[in-house]
């Protein structure tokens, strides 16, 4: 269990500090497709970024500090327990 709340305390700060670097760039007139290249984004970081960037264009309220993880693409817990237990 504390491998798993270790695992999903480590992805939301990595979703944390892409969104705040993300966000620098847009400032500066990058378009989402080089936020992705520029910081080398992985798959299942690409729709943060998509969706940060609709928000910044729509002049929304971005709150860093409340982005969670993306539970499509984290594991839930039972799939980590199992995974432990068979090794």
């Amino acid at each position: 269990m504390l491998y798993y709340i270790n695992l999903k305390e480590k992805t939301i700060e990595t979703r944390k500090t892409i969104a705040k670097q993300a966000l620098k760039l847009f400032e500066i007139g990058k378009k989402p497709s080089q936020v992705i290249k520029i910081l080398e984004i992985k798959d299942e970081h690409q729709r943060l970024i998509k969706e940060l960037y609709r928000k910044f264009k729509k002049g929304e309220k971005i709150e860093v500090d409340k982005i969670r993880i993306n539970r499509k693409n984290f594991p839930k817990f039972e799939e980590i327990e199992m995974s432990e237990n068979t090794n």
